[in-house]
């Protein structure tokens, strides 16, 4: 779960680590598509270990409920930065961004409503496996 939550804080804090120079994941990445199929990755793989566990299936449901929830700003920040390589030729360059297209504004309405949309799609329990 360290790795999920290292690259969602490297996605909120992209347009800070660029000001500090600081290198993540997010800064040095070139397509923002490589680093969500690791991060969709990486969440299928809490999913199947948390299925192989001897918990019930409700905690385990409870579990991966709560976790997946956290996930979705991460899903959402991701299409944020993503939508930035349309403007650098569907690379993704950090340095080519103004402060307003590096902040993922989890608050905004559209945004609210996509993390819904992505909890909705990624819930445990009814669709056990994620879909990319």
């Amino acid at each position: 779960m360290g790795c999920i939550w290292q690259i969602e804080n490297d996605l909120l804090d992209v347009y800070k680590d660029r000001e500090a120079g600081i290198r993540t994941l997010v800064t040095t990445s070139g397509k923002i598509e490589i680093l969500r199929k690791k991060y969709v990755q990486t969440l299928e793989e809490i999913i199947s270990l948390t299925n192989k566990t001897c918990y019930t299936k409700s905690g385990k449901n409870h579990f991966l409920e709560s976790i997946v929830l956290f996930v979705t700003v991460g899903l959402v920040a991701l299409d944020v930065m993503e939508k930035n390589e349309k403007f650098t030729n569907s690379i993704f360059q950090v340095e080519k961004y103004d402060r307003k297209n590096l902040i993922c504004d989890i608050e905004k309405p559209v945004n609210i409503l996509k993390i819904i949309h992505y909890f909705a799609k990624h819930n445990p329990i009814s669709i056990p496996k994620l879909k990319s």
